[in-house]
């Protein structure tokens, strides 16, 4: 099972060693084959004023639950965005990517002003579509967990790439409970 960790699931989750529930979440993603999956966005978001090249970020980042015998992926996005992506790590998306990101732009915006919130709705609507094509997207950002569902809902193209899509309290033991519950 691939399993995609937005920034407010990453970041948790990289907490976990020290938690009751750790070696049961090692385990258990181990035997079942879980790997976890992040995009530069997530590295660049969690460790953006360390004063570390680019590679001992990435490095840094997913050091601490690879450490802990878990496995991890850094994936390209599927999209680049201009003064966001690194382009050595994301794809010109295709038209179903772009529009998927336009519509989470705007609706992750949205919700972002309504809560008098200042998140950076570029990065979340990247990470967005960086969930196609994943078997579960793990999200603790709420404005991100509604624009995804409403941004896709109805969307036949997408409906073979979709992942389960879980909103989850930004805790080690809540992401990692939220990962075994669905595996």
């Amino acid at each position: 099972m691939r399993v995609f960790l937005d920034t407010s699931a990453l970041i948790p989750l990289s907490g976990l060693r020290g938690v009751s529930i750790a070696e049961v979440f090692v385990k258990t993603c181990q035997k079942a084959g879980i790997v976890l999956c992040v995009s530069h966005i997530q590295v660049d978001e969690k460790v953006p004023r360390e004063m570390f090249s680019y590679e001992e970020r990435i490095d840094r980042a997913v050091k601490i639950l690879s450490d802990m015998g878990l496995k991890v992926s850094l994936e390209a996005t599927p999209i680049a965005v201009y003064d966001t992506s690194r382009y050595d790590m994301s794809k010109y998306g295709g038209d179903v990517e772009n529009a998927l990101y336009e519509k989470l732009l705007k609706l992750i915006s949205e919700c972002d002003r309504a809560m008098g919130k200042n998140g950076d709705a570029t990065r979340d609507a990247v990470i967005g579509v960086s969930a196609l094509d994943h078997d579960l997207f793990i999200v603790c950002d709420e404005c991100l967990y509604r624009g995804f569902q409403l941004a896709t809902a109805d969307w036949g193209a997408l409906r073979k790439r979709l992942p389960k899509t879980i909103l989850t309290k930004p805790t080690p033991e809540g992401v990692a409970k939220s990962i075994l519950d669905s595996s």
